[in-house]
């Protein structure tokens, strides 16, 4: 939590474990301090964590965040941008199937009124094509088994 924006919720890509980002430099691969591609798994792993456990409320809160900010940037069946600085500033990217695929997540803890929106995004959404369509097919599956409730422990 302590690496979240206090506004946004938007997580670094990667963070210690004091919760201080790690700085990136001037690498298009390398903008650790930023939202992108490995912070994308965070929304995820928190509802799914809340939805199996619910153990922490400072989760839901956080989801709720994402789905404030979020809101503002769903199109018919996709987000506008992927990347974004953690303060919400110098959107870019395009769509994505795989924050897609954990904001729909998120909605297994999450009450904001747009959650059934990004549910239907998720169900909606066209596959992504390109080089790193592994990476972003891969999240949506899980994604795609969270929503649907196949995606569950049975541990004692």
């Amino acid at each position: 939590m302590r690496s979240a924006h206090p506004v946004t919720g938007l997580h670094p890509d990667y963070a210690t474990f004091a919760g201080v980002p790690v700085p990136g430099n001037n690498n298009q691969m390398q903008m650790h301090d930023q939202f992108r591609y490995d912070a994308w798994r965070v929304v995820m792993n928190m509802a799914v964590d809340y939805a199996w456990f619910s153990k922490d409320d400072r989760m839901k809160q956080q989801l709720e965040k994402y789905h404030g900010f979020f809101a503002d940037q769903l199109t018919e069946n996709n987000v506008q941008n992927q990347l974004f600085f953690v303060d919400g500033s110098n959107p870019s990217g395009g769509g994505s199937t795989a924050l897609t695929a954990t904001l729909a997540a998120g909605s297994l803890a999450s009450e904001h009124p747009a959650r059934e929106r990004f549910v239907s995004n998720l169900w909606n959404v066209g596959q992504q094509q390109g080089q790193y369509r592994y990476y972003q097919e891969g999240v949506y599956l899980l994604g795609l088994l969270n929503t649907a409730g196949r995606f569950r422990h049975s541990w004692p």
